[in-house]
């Protein structure tokens, strides 16, 4: 055999023997070109046993895979804030327990004034005034109250979708109708009527525990140096606080 072909034989064998791993092809495809360019990345490839293989995939090298000493936080890290959840404007949980352990008496009638109710009325007026329920949502009926009251089939989505969807609808329109006016008007406080809350004994207006409720209560302003009003249809009572119920008419 002449020299020069075995010469060649030589270094052929090595590669043609005893390679396992095919080398990486060219591609056109450009995602994967890009995907093999980033640093840090390294291509796991193993030789296909058909032209229908899949294609070679991507790994982390050994030091960068995540493990608990990097998804850890650090000690001085700040938490992460909670993720944000749709959980409707309901004001926060009473922790009222179950119904058989709460209950209502004439004796427990609220206040028809005095610092906390008027607060509560500023926060209605600023609801109304900035077009945003939310913000009278700790004056409104507590849903959680709600389920102990009242003896509907589905007291929770009575709340939700009746009673709290017609108060934000009576916002929305009072702030269409007269916010602008409302926006240089002085609030000057809330007025409940001190004779007219009723005693509604239970078993009264689908209701399984009593509550006092009143009507004809208003939010009081000065505008233009005349006192106006904006009329609440309907408080009702629980644990002696007064809370809007409905703000136009009985929907």
């Amino acid at each position: 055999m002449p020299d020069r072909f075995r010469a060649a034989l030589v270094a052929f064998l090595p590669i043609a023997g005893c390679s396992a791993v095919r080398p990486p092809a060219v591609s056109d495809d450009p995602d994967v070109l890009a995907r093999a360019a980033v640093p840090g990345l390294a291509v796991a490839e193993t030789v296909p046993a058909s032209p229908d293989a899949v294609a070679p995939t991507l790994s982390l090298p050994a030091a960068q895979a995540p493990g608990p000493a990097q998804t850890d936080a650090p000690p001085n890290a700040a938490p992460s804030a909670p993720a944000a959840q749709d959980s409707g404007p309901a004001p926060p949980s009473l922790g009222l327990g179950s119904v058989g352990s709460v209950s209502t008496s004439p004796e427990e009638r609220p206040q028809d004034d005095g610092p906390a109710l008027q607060a509560k009325g500023q926060l209605l007026w600023r609801a109304i005034v900035d077009d945003r329920p939310d913000l009278a949502a700790s004056f409104f009926f507590p849903k959680e109250a709600y389920v102990h009251v009242k003896a509907a089939k589905n007291p929770e989505g009575d709340w939700r979708w009746r009673l709290w969807k017609n108060f934000e609808r009576d916002v929305h329109a009072l702030h269409r109708t007269q916010g602008q006016a409302l926006g240089r008007a002085t609030f000057k406080g809330l007025h409940v009527p001190a004779k007219k809350p009723h005693w509604a004994a239970p078993g009264n207006e689908y209701n399984r525990l009593g509550y006092w409720r009143v009507y004809g209560s208003h939010l009081i302003y000065e505008l233009r140096g005349r006192e106006r009003f904006i009329p609440i249809s309907s408080l009702i009572s629980w644990k002696s606080e007064w809370y809007v119920v409905h703000m136009t008419g009985f929907r």
